[in-house]
């Protein structure tokens, strides 16, 4: 089964390879607490310059355990969300201070189905997988984006997905792999580079003895 760290009421997802539990011990999904971070870089205002407005929000839902019966060197992972509070010119999500794991590549945008939306939905599929997101109502499958330096407006929100890849030690079950955090990196056309980061407590395991 798929391991759920975020479902929309009446969204139950199945018929995945996976066989993913948390720490909780009944192998079911549960409620994690939501962390938001927002940090932004601007110059000094001038006295003409008025209120700056924040430019991104990024937030995750993860946290303790997640764990799988055997190995899965790829995993597609859906955590995070963001919300652009105003227009941006380059916008990168990357994985940072992470242990065990790695990220392949850029992360990729799911938008909303309705432009704006909230998504109410996460969790992990099997890499070669991924594509089993056409079936989700929540999110655009057609829609997706890799996230390198586009552009974004004021309004748009989104789902993203990591292609993660676990070290071969992690794999075997000789150690857990951390997230880290993940990063947001912004500019707009007239103004200096700004980060939004929130840390991701999750935790994923390989080692049977923690899905017990």
């Amino acid at each position: 089964m798929l391991y759920l760290s975020r479902v929309a009421a009446g969204a139950a997802l199945t018929a995945l390879a996976l066989s993913g539990c948390t720490a909780q011990g009944d192998g079911s999904p549960a409620a994690a607490p939501t962390a938001t971070v927002t940090v932004t870089t601007t110059p000094a205002p001038s006295p003409d310059d008025g209120d700056v407005q924040d430019a991104i929000t990024i937030e995750s839902t993860s946290s303790g355990t997640t764990c799988y019966d055997r190995p899965y060197p790829d995993l597609a992972w859906l955590d995070v969300t963001y919300e652009v509070l105003r227009d941006v010119e380059h916008l990168d999500f990357s994985l940072v201070d992470s242990d065990g794991v790695r990220s392949i590549g850029p992360a990729i945008d799911l938008p909303p189905t309705n432009y704006g939306g909230t998504i109410a939905f996460g969790g992990e599929y099997a890499w070669s997988d991924r594509a089993e997101l056409r079936e989700q109502s929540q999110v655009s499958w057609a829609g997706r984006n890799r996230v390198d330096f586009y552009s974004a407006t004021e309004g748009r929100t989104g789902l993203l997905m990591f292609h993660l890849r676990f070290d071969d030690d992690v794999l075997a079950g000789e150690r857990t792999a951390e997230i880290g955090t993940v990063r947001a990196t912004w500019s707009g056309e007239d103004g200096p580079e700004g980060q939004v980061e929130v840390p991701v407590e999750q935790t994923i395991s390989f080692r049977p003895a923690d899905c017990r």
